[in-house]
């Protein structure tokens, strides 16, 4: 069988780098290593540390205002698809690139939504969303969630062309040796819930003097004093790097203040067997079936839930070994199911 040749288009924001790729450079990435699909990647970014060979770059002009940036980005994406031969189109994150592919008659478009639809541009109005359910050849989403907030306005919610396909991780680990590790890992922000973290992770290794923590990632935008003799920061970190960390880690903290669509780190901190303590936010419900929710995103509880784990070695350890059994979010199953639907369009 001959291979069909797959383009994915990436986010202008997005960055397809070792160091500092996000959620969808790493999905991406899986799909790379296990699709049946000949794969090409386009994306626009500064980073020379690129994740994969098949990957062109775009360079994209300056621009006071955001959307004639993505229109640029977009006018270059289609000319590289008319020079180019391509079975199918996949777009990640960018409804208004989708469209502007189709409007100037490029078939075979896909779309994938990692993000709440109704934030973003030319998806959030019912027209907008009617017209990509209607010209899209197929629409992914990230979770059950995101799904759900594009047919939050819509009496007829018609799913045959939709189909939620999750990010996992490409590997399946057995549980390890645990340390006494506390891990934060993403961005150092509010929406994050790292201030909460921030001011409850000093009172917990005080409480706990045998316990340290890890804080994996930054952010130069939000500044919180932060402090502790047994408390490192790491910085961004090469993916590998970080899956090492959570391999020796007991608890992994995903408290966001924001609607997650999904949350790529509670998936890595799940396979790697770590108690989750998280918050009812967005699509994070979905990434384990084993995990402790705080009932308010505050000091007062997260403190309470990580005494809680700490203090009955029994309680973490049967948490941990629940969380990595039950995980089911396989990147090569994943996306084996991904090829399927492809191959029947």
């Amino acid at each position: 069988m001959i291979k069909k040749k797959l383009l994915t288009v990436l986010p202008l924001t997005e960055n397809y780098s070792k160091y500092r790729a996000g959620a969808v450079s790493l999905f991406v990435k899986d799909i790379n290593k296990y699709s049946a699909f000949s794969n090409f990647v386009i994306g626009s970014t500064s980073d020379r540390d690129i994740i994969s060979k098949n990957y062109k770059n775009i360079k994209v002009f300056r621009s006071l205002f955001a959307l004639s940036k993505n229109i640029n980005y977009a006018k270059q994406v289609l000319h590289y698809i008319r020079e180019n031969n391509f079975d199918l189109i996949e777009v990640h994150n960018r409804p208004q690139i989708a469209k502007y592919l189709i409007k100037n008659d490029i078939k075979r478009v896909s779309l994938f939504f990692h993000n709440n639809p109704l934030k973003l541009r030319n998806s959030k109005t019912k027209i907008e969303r009617k017209f990509l359910l209607d010209n899209c050849l197929k629409i992914y989403f990230n979770s059950k969630w995101t799904r759900s907030k594009f047919f939050e306005d819509f009496k007829n919610k018609s799913v045959k062309k939709t189909h939620v396909v999750y990010q996992g991780i490409n590997t399946k680990f057995k549980l390890g040796k645990k340390l006494n590790i506390i891990v934060f890992a993403g961005k150092l922000n509010k929406s994050k819930g790292f201030d909460v973290f921030c001011h409850s992770i000093p009172e917990v290794l005080n409480k706990f003097p045998k316990w340290k923590g890890v804080i994996i990632g930054d952010e130069p935008r939000e500044k919180y004093s932060c402090h502790h003799k047994k408390l490192i920061y790491t910085g961004w970190l090469d993916h590998k790097k970080v899956i090492n960390i959570f391999k020796k880690s007991s608890i992994l903290v995903v408290n966001s203040n924001w609607d997650e669509p999904f949350g790529r780190v509670a998936v890595e901190g799940a396979a790697t067997g770590n108690a989750i303590i998280m918050t009812k936010k967005g699509g994070l419900s979905e990434t384990t079936k084993y995990k402790v929710f705080l009932k308010k995103n505050n000091k007062d509880f997260l403190v309470k839930e990580l005494s809680k784990l700490i203090s009955n070695p029994d309680l973490l350890s049967q948490l941990q070994k629940k969380t990595i059994k039950s995980f089911k979010h396989n990147s090569k199953e994943i996306i084996k199911k991904l090829d399927q639907i492809r191959q029947s369009v």
